[in-house]
């Protein structure tokens, strides 16, 4: 009879314990990579702001190639959006939503699948000298759900990988690309209604 008390005992104590360990993680989230990329920060910054080159360096589009992306409205202008849709990667819309000059992007993210939650997509940008930028990468969100807050614990381990791997991309597509500025000219709206 001890010992099913003691096994009883046990069992509340650990669920007790694992009910009451949320209390102590901050719903607050923020995960940020950065990288030095050899050109100047304006040419830096007009890539990261248009949409239509995301899919070149996007971190995520290496786990699901073919998924589903479409841009909406003016190219690297507040109100645009890119929208993906896979099976991997799920669906959401990442929305422009301030622009500081060669300093700051600030996007919203709306996940859809595989479970709905909002966060803020941030870009910060520092000249180093004439050709050199330092590009930061924050991810920002309040993730408040009780019982969720245990994977807040290792949203550093899940998106800072991703996020680094996508700088190192976009690292390389600007400085592979003799002439970015032209070919930011060149490029091709993308735009339309996901299909």
């Amino acid at each position: 009879m001890k010992t099913i008390s003691g096994v009883v005992v046990v069992i509340v104590v650990v669920i007790g314990g694992l009910t009451l360990i949320p209390l102590f993680i901050s719903p607050d989230v923020t995960v940020s990579r950065s990288i030095v990329i050899d050109r100047p920060v304006d040419l830096v910054f007009n890539v990261v702001k248009n949409y239509d080159y995301f899919d070149q360096w996007n971190p995520w589009l290496q786990k699901e190639p073919g998924a589903r992306t479409t841009v909406d409205g003016q190219p690297g202008e507040v109100g645009s959006r890119w929208m993906w849709q896979g099976d991997t990667i799920g669906q959401g819309t990442l929305t422009l939503v301030s622009l500081e000059e060669n300093k700051k992007i600030v996007a919203k993210t709306e996940f859809v699948k595989p479970m709905v939650f909002f966060a803020d997509d941030i870009w910060t940008f520092e000249p180093l000298g004439e050709n050199k930028t330092r590009v930061t990468w924050i991810f920002k969100s309040v993730i408040d759900s009780y019982f969720m807050r245990y994977g807040n614990l290792s949203m550093d381990m899940n998106i800072g990988p991703q996020y680094k791997k996508g700088l190192v991309a976009l690292k390389k597509f600007i400085e592979k690309t003799p002439d970015v500025e032209e070919a930011l000219k060149k490029v091709e709206h993308v735009g339309g209604a996901m299909p």
